[in-house]
């Protein structure tokens, strides 16, 4: 039975950058599945996004699903702190650099590359895109409690 005990025993310190990092890893396996099945239906492949963010997501989850009995140790710590840091990273590049967009006139792809190449662009994106930023403050959140908790183990030693 759901107690109010347990529900806040999932909001600890230790539990709370792992709820965050399964949340996150969530909204990357919702937006990506679709897109690689949708993909692999047409036979086109246009970005791979879907089938790194599909496939990060999985991997999160059987990291933390095998190793559930370690999951406050610091190698789990630094595995999710290292994949939310890759997704971060990868969102910032990809509109940093440019990224190829699918033209389904043409069927090819064509690069598209952002006039203002500053973090500036980064911004732009999340204040329209809602669910990109709702994952980007999951994984900043996740990434600063990861670091406080594997900083705080570390000097306590």
């Amino acid at each position: 039975m759901l107690s109010l005990s347990n529900i806040k025993q999932q909001f600890t310190l230790p539990l709370l950058p792992i709820n965050l990092t399964i949340l996150a890893s969530g909204l990357h396996f919702y937006w990506g599945a679709p897109r690689v099945l949708l993909y692999y239906q047409s036979g086109v492949f246009s970005d791979w996004r879907p089938y790194a963010l599909a496939l990060s997501a999985v991997t999160i989850w059987a990291v933390l699903f095998i190793f559930r009995t370690n999951a406050f140790s610091n190698r789990i710590s630094f595995f999710c702190l290292s994949m939310m840091s890759i997704h971060i990273v990868g969102y910032c590049m990809w509109h940093l650099l440019g990224h190829p967009i699918f033209d389904p006139i043409t069927g090819s792809l064509l690069f598209h590359s952002h006039p203002n190449t500053t973090f500036l662009t980064i911004i732009e994106h999340l204040r329209h895109d809602q669910f990109a930023l709702t994952a980007i403050i999951f994984e900043l959140s996740s990434v600063i409690l990861f670091l406080y908790l594997i900083f705080k183990s570390t000097l306590s030693k």
